[in-house]
């Protein structure tokens, strides 16, 4: 009983000291703060993580700092910059390149890894992506685009609303294993299966993940839940890539890759790309449908452009669709699919002069909020408004008013993927339907991603 005793009381004082270090390191960060409660932190970020409406909680915080501010709660320390200044030089620095353990919790393998396994990774997972890769994959993605636009035509009833996203997720995730993983059709309703269970518990937790110690000893089931999802997703897809005897993609795997990685890892790390991909192209299409559905002066321009450019799809040809760029664009920065971009400090470093960040201190990138700031997009920034982008407004603002794929080493490594896989979409539905919406504004609401509330409800017409 004594030792049990001693032992108790040795972890009660070394818990006691390491909070209190860790309170003294977080008052060092010389930015602006949050009202904190001694010993505990900053309230206001429980109440953000509990909040039903986040997003807009978060924005009448950020109006109060013009830059950043600090918080921090029991051992976590947080820096959310929302200028597109300090955002750049965020991004941008070699100490910034990791995620922290809540980002590892969500996604395994790639996109959730630290700076020390991402960087041993990162020249293996450029080769997928390289523009040879993408070339070759366009008439793929045409083709099944065009299978895509068929089959919603034995869906839509002309005039009555319906829920488009399931389809377009299911067309997404077909695209993503065809170019990634080079499974065919019937592959995927295993994995369909599986990721929907994975985001389902993902999203049950979602404002638990930023204290993700403290959430597993509260609501261990679920973070167990997940994992077990995780695995179950990972197992089922690395038995269809390897059992395929005609997969081209595993082939390839042996003769280029097999000395980098091992065949599991590399499967792994595909997975967590399709994982962390999917989605968001999936959410970023249908909010594109859903504002063009509301806007019809623009719908009918880009259906213009599109009758205008005769020429064959292909990596050169999609360059000249400019209107359908701008509007993908000008719908990630009203709607990033992904409403906060965590990073982990690995070094010290020198924000601006005296204002240093610590190591371990986590920063979160409010997408939302930068996006949606008043002093770069005037009063209508929170208005739909392709012309954003136009080469002579660009030239007015700040580089990282807006960064749909990230800025950085650490950018989204298939943001040209991504912008290929939604013009070719675009291009052939546009062609082929017109859409429009009773719904008035769009509301929002953060989970893992950025989800429109309520359904996802449009009318479709064949032109």
């Amino acid at each position: 009983m004594e030792l049990l005793f001693f032992v108790l009381v040795t972890i009660l004082f070394w818990s006691i000291r390491e909070l209190i270090n860790y309170q003294v390191r977080a008052s060092r960060l010389d930015f602006p703060t949050l009202w904190a409660i001694p010993f505990i932190g900053n309230f206001q970020l429980l109440q953000l993580v509990l909040s039903k409406q986040p997003l807009e909680d978060h924005q009448k915080i950020i109006e109060k700092f013009p830059n950043y501010f600090k918080c921090w709660f029991l051992n976590f320390r947080f820096l959310c910059p929302h200028s597109p200044e300090a955002v750049r030089k965020i991004l941008k620095s070699e100490e910034c390149l990791s995620r922290p353990v809540f980002a590892k919790i969500m996604f395994s393998g790639f996109s959730g890894d630290s700076y020390h396994e991402w960087i041993n990774k990162r020249k293996f997972m450029n080769q997928i992506f390289y523009p040879s890769s993408l070339k070759n994959s366009i008439k793929a993605i045409s083709a099944a685009a065009d299978d895509f636009t068929c089959d919603l035509s034995k869906e839509i009833n002309e005039g009555k609303e319906f829920d488009i996203y399931p389809s377009i997720a299911r067309w997404t995730i077909k695209v993503h294993c065809l170019f990634l993983l080079g499974l065919d059709d019937n592959s995927i309703n295993g994995i369909i299966e599986r990721l929907d269970r994975l985001i389902n518990i993902r999203n049950n937790i979602t404002h638990f993940l930023i204290l993700p110690q403290l959430s597993k000893l509260i609501m261990p089931s679920k973070f167990t839940a997940m994992e077990n999802a995780k695995t179950d997703l990972i197992n089922f897809t690395k038995s269809l890539f390897y059992n395929q005897k005609t997969n081209e993609n595993a082939t390839k795997f042996e003769k280029n890759y097999s000395k980098i990685l091992h065949r599991d890892d590399f499967a792994q790390q595909i997975i967590s790309m399709m994982d962390a991909g999917y989605e968001t192209v999936a959410l970023n299409l249908t909010n594109v449908l859903l504002f063009l559905s509301k806007h019809q002066k623009i719908q009918e321009k880009i259906y213009e452009e599109i009758q205008g450019i005769k020429d064959e799809i292909s990596l050169e040809s999609l360059s000249k669709f400019e209107l359908i760029e701008r509007v993908i664009k000008e719908t990630l920065r009203i709607a990033p699919p992904l409403p906060y971009l965590p990073r982990e400090v690995h070094k010290t470093f020198e924000l601006e002069p005296g204002k240093f960040v610590e190591k371990g201190t986590i920063i979160l990138i409010p997408n939302y909020g930068v996006h949606r700031l008043n002093s770069v997009y005037g009063d209508e920034a929170d208005k739909f408004n392709p012309d954003n982008f136009l080469k002579e407004n660009l030239s007015k603002r700040p580089i990282s008013s807006s960064f749909q794929f990230s800025h950085g080493k650490r950018m989204c490594i298939g943001h040209r993927y991504a912008m290929i896989v939604m013009k070719i979409f675009l291009i052939k539905l546009i062609k082929n339907y017109k859409f429009e919406s009773d719904e008035n504004d769009l509301k929002f609401t953060a989970k893992v991603t950025l989800e429109v509330e309520g359904s996802k409800t449009i009318k479709a017409y064949l032109r």
